[in-house]
């Protein structure tokens, strides 16, 4: 309430933790040098939420913040920290600190290896998002980062010669905060210095405090005005013969620039249209000798160029009659044998600022392009330039498909054919891919072909027609036997220029469908075989896929993911008067056999349904099934090893194959989820084994596993990943055990990789990164969905437990739930002295206790959120009805506990959440904690057909698709596997634990 007697409410966020902790990271400091007590990585930390957001304040020591330190090196002091949690939780810690010798700064960076063989898109959420992924896919750390603005350009022009001589990525910020994607991006690349770009209208100096006080050495880069700040970086790069001036108040030519001038080492100064600021031309006049000017006469006028040559300086001019056009003449000046080149958005600077050192780094241009076209005179130097690969920079804001495709299809050369059915009419003329006849009907009796192109590049072609073996070899015209038809089709490139150009085809099998695309000079189809009833075709510059190992794969797995779109009854035969075997769970997987068709459009599905594990063998309407079928990129095999086998004695030979459409460029194992190396892998030779490729299916790793390697008395996984041309990645992994838990697997017929993306684009899984909760990136995700990587943890394979339970399996008492309800001894929790009614609810509904213990505790933050202490309602959400209805006058006053979090949707968990609370009844703790057992019981751990009975199943429905989940949280049955753990360790013997492992299958999207 203000002075004025107005009430003013605000929403806060709350962090709810226990008693806070005080935890220095780095207890060192040097001696004579100024004392900061943010250099020993002090931090408040809770056990159940990580980092707080609360400050730790110096209760005792000997000199104050910023007092050089007086101690010298091998001396030790005290020092006597606090910290106060949001909740008025106190402690007090006392710390000590070690001096040791004055070290000068030495900075380093381990920077990645870029692939340029490939085309791929560097993009985030937000232009601060797409610098940080920029900065990943350079450096795995760095000790040093420059910070520029990305909400104006003029300082952030210069800086990509300077990032490169310190080997730093360039991150952005706002001018008064910085975003949590930078943050992060700083964490991990382990930063000690930033370099700040500009002064403070550019970059506040509240942003500069922050970084301190976060642990940061910082120092700004600034002049007066942008010139000026030019001239600053210049003095920081060194010495150089050549400069490249750009106008600074324009933004492509600078951008364009960046890559020649971050390669070269050369500065880049900013000047005005049509003079050079007089402290830049002194600086001109004595440092240098050659000046590059970007952009034409309109950006930089002539009179410009005519006084830089009376100074005696060598000026070359790089300008076209566009921005295009310019990026266009750099990329003939500078970069003419460039395989590679970074495509930025010309119109918008945000996305393209940290780019600058990646394009110098690949040694390629930056050409622009607009958001959803590409210039003429861009495609036209595409088609006669030695580049075959673009590096994206941004997301569909900023180069839409449409772009990518038209550059991508700038090496294509066309190449027009047309199909005639056995007794049938020729199709009109289709080209570059596109299907020519019918996947459905009419056997092609003729084929005719041609190439549409000024290059001294010719067809040759033939056909095998059944009964009638192949025919003669053709040129040109159409070929084939009207009556009459194909079997096989063969087809190459010949003339001077065919060996920069690939050929690729493909055709469609009567009853086996497409096959795999093969090069020129290789049959598609058979000899003698089954007929063909459709075609593509496509010719690209670039042999490629002849010498990079890229070649399309010559066994594609192929697959049908079929699902269910309702609750459908699966019958012992194909009619509605048959026995109902079951009811399907809604979006559940079936494998189809065959269809059975009973006329007027009365189809059903032969099929495998698998219910507890075990395989089905019924009928499903086709009404109620939707099909996706798939064409696998990825391939891999794994001989030597198989599931649940024993750990070997010895050295074990691991072998398989591994297939990718874009090629295989490494081959990786991980042993209990610990990356141990590349396989060698490649095809085999009468005397080794060698990197390349000659057909794909000839493609072998090999790899000899120690026997030390594993891990004893435990559950141990070795997983095989194929790192493909195009950054992708597969992998398949074997479990062995040899512990005394039982280990169960469940087969599903997707990949890995295709339930990770659908979860990621169709649920939008949580992550709390230690300050806020936010959506998970992919990466975050992936780490915990692979359970190759913790299955083989102590801990974390209580992730994959078995949660049902019977008596008969171990003893429980409600003394060992209540000890562990208790052991924070928090105040407020209302599961104290609960774990009676725990028991009961496990008992009754046969779930693991633990499980419900640990699960309560993690939903109510150790009893404490308002959820589990009880609230009364005056509305509540009907959830059968869907709709909001108000509460009885009578029951207004009573309190409604929910201690599972059911039905607490997190657009509004407490209003939901107690909802649900008022509609089962539970007006007690322990209805809450008994009844609430059944209804997580009921639908999820033994829920008919198939139960969601391990706390990954709960988070992760493969068997349904990825619907039907119980928490958003990437990170969900993570959180509940330690307390589970210390449950089972309780018990004070080894007791034999059931876990349930995914096994994914090679339908791979």
């Amino acid at each position: 309430i203000d002075q004025g007697g107005e009430r003013k409410e605000q929403v806060v966020s709350v962090i709810v933790s226990g008693k806070p902790e005080i935890r220095v990271t780095d207890p060192v400091v040097q001696e004579g040098k100024p004392f900061s007590l943010a250099s020993l990585g002090v931090h408040a930390w809770d056990y159940e939420d990580g980092d707080l957001n609360a400050q730790v304040l110096i209760q005792q020591a000997p000199f104050e913040d910023d007092e050089v330190i007086h101690f010298k090196a091998g001396e030790q002091f005290e020092l006597v920290l606090s910290v106060e949690d949001q909740e008025g939780h106190v402690t007090i810690e006392n710390v000590e600190v070690r001096v040791e010798e004055s070290k000068t700064a030495s900075f380093s960076s381990e920077p990645n290896t870029l692939d340029p063989s490939q085309n791929i898109t560097l993009s985030g959420k937000t232009r601060y998002g797409t610098a940080a992924e920029i900065s990943k896919s350079m450096y795995a750390k760095s000790d040093v980062a420059i910070l520029v603005s990305g909400v104006t350009f003029p300082d952030a022009l210069t800086t990509g010669p300077l990032a490169m001589k310190l080997q730093a990525p360039i991150l952005l910020s706002n001018k008064e905060d910085i975003h949590l994607d930078t943050l992060n991006e700083l964490k991990r690349l382990e930063v000690k210095k930033i370099y700040i770009m500009g002064g403070p209208v550019a970059i506040s100096n509240e942003v500069e405090k922050v970084l301190v006080d976060i642990g940061y050495e910082t120092e700004r880069i600034e002049g007066n005005t942008r010139y000026t700040t030019s001239l600053a970086v210049a003095n920081v790069l060194g010495e150089s013969d050549t400069v490249v001036m750009v106008n600074g108040k324009q933004f492509p030519d600078a951008m364009v620039a960046g890559s020649l001038a971050s390669k070269e080492g050369y500065p880049i100064l900013l000047i005005e249209e049509d003079k050079v600021p007089s402290e830049t031309l002194t600086y001109v006049e004595t440092h240098f000798k050659n000046v590059i000017l970007m952009g034409g006469t309109s950006v930089i006028k002539e009179e410009v160029a005519t006084k830089l040559t009376a100074l005696g300086k060598t000026v070359t001019r790089v300008g076209g009659t566009s921005r295009f056009m310019t990026s266009v003449e750099m990329g003939k000046t500078y970069f003419s044998g460039a395989e590679t080149a970074v495509i930025a958005n010309g119109l918008s600077f945000a996305d393209a600022l940290a780019a600058v050192p990646y394009a110098a780094t690949l040694n390629a241009p930056i050409l622009l392009v607009g958001h959803d076209d590409v210039h003429d005179g861009v495609l036209t130097y595409l088609k006669n330039s030695l580049l075959e690969n673009f590096h994206y920079i941004g997301g569909p804001l900023a180069i839409s498909n449409n772009v990518k495709d038209q550059m991508e299809n700038s090496f294509l050369i066309p190449i027009k054919y047309r199909t005639r059915a056995v007794n049938g009419n020729w199709t009109n003329f289709t080209q570059d891919a596109k299907t020519s006849g019918s996947t459905t009907q009419g056997r092609l009796s003729e084929i005719e072909l041609a190439l549409e192109t000024t290059e001294k590049l010719s067809l040759r072609y033939s056909v095998s027609v059944d009964g009638k073996g192949w025919q003669s070899i053709k040129s040109s015209g159409a070929i084939g036997v009207p009556e009459a038809f194909i079997q096989g089709l063969l087809m190459e490139l010949e003339g001077q220029d065919a060996s920069s150009y690939n050929l690729s085809y493909r055709v469609f099998l009567e009853g086996s469908g497409w096959t795999p695309w093969v090069l020129g000079g290789e049959v598609a189809g058979n000899s003698n075989g089954p007929a063909i009833l459709a075609m593509e075709a496509k010719v690209i510059r670039g042999n490629a896929f002849a010498n990079k190992g890229t070649a399309f794969p010559a066994k594609p797995m192929e697959g049908t993911l079929a699902f269910t779109t309702a609750r459908l009854n699966f019958r012992n035969g194909p009619s509605l008067n048959a026995d109902v075997l079951l009811q399907t769970a809604w979006n559940a997987n079936l494998e189809i056999i065959r269809p059975h068709n009973m006329g007027s459009g009365d189809v059903w599905a032969e099929a495998n349904y698998r219910v507890n594990g075990e395989v089905l063998r019924g009928y499903a309407h086709m009404n109620n099934i939707r099909e996706e079928r798939h064409v696998s990129k990825a391939l891999i095999t794994l001989n030597g090893l198989k599931n649940g086998d024993s750990l070997p004695e010895k050295s074990t030979l691991i072998t398989g194959d591994v297939y990718h459409i874009k090629g295989v460029k490494d081959v990786r194992y991980y042993v209990n989820g610990v990356a141990m190396g590349s396989v060698p892998f490649g095809y085999l030779t009468t005397s080794s084994l060698r990197h390349g490729f000659s057909t794909p299916q000839e493609t072998g790793y090999r790899i000899s596993i120690p026997a030390h390697v594993w891990n004893k008395g435990a559950i141990n996984s070795l997983k095989i990943e194929i790192l493909a041309n195009d950054g992708s990645k597969e992998w398949e992994a074997v479990y062995l055990n040899d512990s005394k838990d039982e280990l169960i697997f469940e087969q599903y017929a997707g990949s890995y990789n295709y339930y990770l993306n659908r979860e990621f684009k169709n649920n939008k899984p949580s992550y709390y990164d230690g300050s806020v909760r936010r959506f998970a990136t992919l990466q975050e995700l992936d780490t915990y969905f692979d359970p190759s990587k913790w299955i083989a943890s102590d801990l974390y394979k209580y992730v994959y437990a078995d949660l049902r339970y019977n008596p008969e399996d171990f003893e429980v008492t409600k003394e060992q739930l209540n000890k562990e309800i208790n052991k924070n001894n928090y105040s407020g929790n209302i599961l104290v002295g609960m774990g009676e009614h725990f028991l009961k609810g496990a008992i009754d509904n046969h779930i693991n206790p633990f499980y419900l213990v640990s699960h309560a505790i993690l939903e109510t933050g150790w009893g404490r959120s308002v959820l589990a202490n009880g609230q009364k309602m005056t509305e509540a959400y009907n959830f059968g009805k869907k709709v909001i209805e108000p509460v009885p006058d009578e029951l207004q006053e009573v309190l409604w506990y929910n201690v599972y979090g059911i039905g607490a949707y997190s657009r509004d968990a407490e209003f939901y959440g107690g909802s649900m609370a008022y509609q089962r009844g539970w007006d007690t703790v322990e209805k809450a904690i008994e009844d609430g057992a059944k209804w997580v019981a009921d639908g999820y751990i033994n829920r008919n057909p198939e139960p969601q009975n391990t706390n990954f199943k709960m988070r992760f429905n493969l068997h349904e698709n990825m619907t039907h989940q119980y928490a958003e949280d990437a990170r969900w049955g993570h959180h509940q596997a330690g307390r589970i753990k210390n449950l089972f360790d309780s018990l004070g013997e080894d007791v034999p634990v059931r876990f349930i492992v995914p096994l994914f299958g090679q339908i791979r999207s």
